[in-house]
């Protein structure tokens, strides 16, 4: 991925980052920016928001001859239609980083779902393995049996729901802390690393269409 535009502060336009001690390479501003423009959407969409976070990987074993971002984001293409379907008024942001030992990498995944919807992380991530089973080509079982290839990512925050995501309810009078919280822990997507790479015809990142007056 590009680094030319890498923040490093402790906080993006006036939202708190994690800490540059544990990610002294900063964060990118790009990834920065989308991410807080799909919270402000969703929040302007619906009086309850529910953000979700997934990270996404390969079986060590996987080879195919598509390109890993050709897969994961037909997987998420239907994961997507899935969510509409059922009323969640999906929008998203992911981004790909190499891993250290399998070749394809991984993808981190935010998901930011109508709360009036959705109410815990685990059914959402239940429902991504059988996607991302049906994209694979394998066993829905096999992807069960290995919690890393759809990883709920759970915030250690007080202000989590259950700690399985953020529950964002516009007029409740948290609603400020909860998501400067949820935008803090969605920054570790955005982390700058050691090794930052973009492979050929590959994007690093992509997010969902917001609305071209927004904001």
């Amino acid at each position: 991925m590009r680094t030319y535009n890498v923040v490093r502060k402790n906080e993006y336009q006036g939202h708190p980052l994690l800490s540059l001690r544990f990610y002294p390479d900063g964060f990118h501003g790009e990834i920065l920016k989308s991410i807080l423009d799909h919270l402000r959407y969703a929040v302007s969409q619906s009086s309850q928001v529910f953000i979700v976070r997934l990270d996404i990987r390969f079986p060590v074993y996987y080879n195919s001859v598509l390109p890993a971002n050709a897969i994961f984001i037909g997987f998420l293409a239907n994961f997507i239609k899935h969510l509409k379907r059922h009323g969640c008024n999906p929008h998203y942001v992911w981004r790909v980083e190499p891993g250290e030992i399998n070749p394809h990498g991984h993808y981190h995944l935010a998901l930011f779902l109508d709360g009036n919807r959705v109410q815990d992380g685990w059914s959402i991530k239940y429902k991504a393995e059988e996607f991302w089973a049906s994209a694979l080509g394998i066993q829905v079982e096999d992807v069960k049996k290995d919690s890393r290839l759809v990883h709920l990512c759970q915030p250690n925050s007080p202000d989590s729901h259950f700690h399985t995501g953020f529950k964002l309810q516009k007029y409740y009078p948290d609603f400020d802390q909860k998501l400067y919280d949820a935008y803090c822990w969605l920054s570790y997507i955005t982390k700058v690393g050691p090794a930052e790479y973009e492979m050929p015809g590959n994007r690093a990142f992509g997010c969902s269409q917001l609305p071209v007056m927004f904001p």
